[in-house]
């Protein structure tokens, strides 16, 4: 749930489009849609615990939302 979030956050084509810092934006894009992409697949308990700990900007998120229960 973190990384789609991530993922689909407008500043990432702001910055791009605006050329402000467009080579970070488009790395961390990157990097959000790799690990969504990657997470999608599965992964191992130590990989999804690695993942977590880089970015954490939604501690209270709960990603039974997504599935309509909660």
């Amino acid at each position: 749930m973190r990384e789609l979030l991530l993922l689909e956050a407008s500043d990432w084509p702001f910055l791009i489009d605006t050329g402000q810092a467009e080579a970070y934006a488009k790395e961390r894009y990157q990097g959000h849609a790799a690990a969504f992409f990657h997470l999608l697949k599965g992964v191992s308990p130590e990989e999804l615990s690695a993942l977590e700990a880089q970015d954490n900007p939604f501690p209270e998120a709960d990603p039974r939302l997504y599935l309509g229960v909660g």
